[in-house]
């Protein structure tokens, strides 16, 4: 395992959230999701030790995932802008 990273990204709705979290469960921990009353899009924050790279990888395989490819970046890199 490598380090631990903490990651931040944006998705479009929750079910996008719920369809990483099914393929990524195992390579990741402490997450917390935050939404708003005014847009269906999710900000999801998480720790793994699992790459960028990796989890695009992930994201490619999951249908409609582009504002989650857009918008990963190490925690205290992220700006939510696609």
């Amino acid at each position: 395992m490598g380090k631990m990273m903490k990651y931040k990204m944006r998705a479009e709705c929750m079910n996008d959230i719920f369809a990483f979290t099914k393929s990524f469960a195992e390579s990741m921990n402490n997450f917390a999701i935050h939404g708003n009353t005014h847009t269906p899009d999710v900000v999801f924050e998480f720790q793994s030790w699992k790459s960028m790279k990796s989890i695009m990888k992930v994201f490619s395989e999951i249908p409609d995932s582009h504002v989650m490819m857009e918008t990963l970046q190490p925690k205290e890199k992220y700006t939510g802008q696609r």
